[in-house]
């Protein structure tokens, strides 16, 4: 496996994506709430984002990941500056996991309501979930600036299914 076309290179394609979007905001929208989003925050979500990959990291050294303990470090959601520099910190953990890393199994614990139980994963596994649930809050994040009255970058939170979906779907149509 090529470390450049594996999971890791995605993830840390998103994580540069937000920062990316991170520096094209001000403050005031990072920290703004939205009534349609049950008064979220872009920064809110960034950094739930963030908190997932720091447990993940940690899981690594441990064997064992529970995203249910989340620091919720408010810093992150008020100042992008913070949120940026720990992202960037992330990146750079992310980008030295070996494609043997990618093999190697790990416990996860996780409340999903009626069932607390620890189930076993592979950390490659686990970067794919991050990866989704990156996705999927950057469409949350998107849709709070777009509500504000602000455009964010091409593409950003959209899945990359969906993207190539759509790319297929505008080459047949010519």
């Amino acid at each position: 496996m090529n470390p450049k076309l594996s999971i890791n290179h995605d993830n840390v394609s998103l994580l540069k994506e937000t920062i990316e979007l991170l520096k094209s905001i001000s403050i005031e929208i990072y920290t703004h709430q939205s009534m349609l989003f049950n008064a979220d925050t872009p920064g809110a979500h960034v950094r739930h984002i963030i908190e997932h990959y720091e447990l993940f990291l940690e899981g690594l050294s441990t064997g064992h990941i529970n995203y249910d303990l989340r620091k919720r470090n408010l810093k992150l959601s008020s100042d992008p500056k913070i949120a940026i520099k720990q992202v960037e910190e992330i990146i750079g953990q992310i980008k030295i996991l070996s494609p043997e890393n990618l093999s190697l199994l790990i416990d996860i614990k996780m409340d999903t309501g009626n069932v607390c139980d620890a189930v076993n994963t592979s950390v490659g596994r686990e970067l794919q979930f991050l990866w989704s649930h990156h996705v999927h809050h950057n469409a949350i994040i998107r849709m709070i600036i777009e509500s504000s009255g602000e455009a964010v970058i091409k593409n950003y939170g959209v899945a990359a299914s969906t993207i190539k979906y759509q790319q297929t779907k505008n080459q047949c149509a010519h």
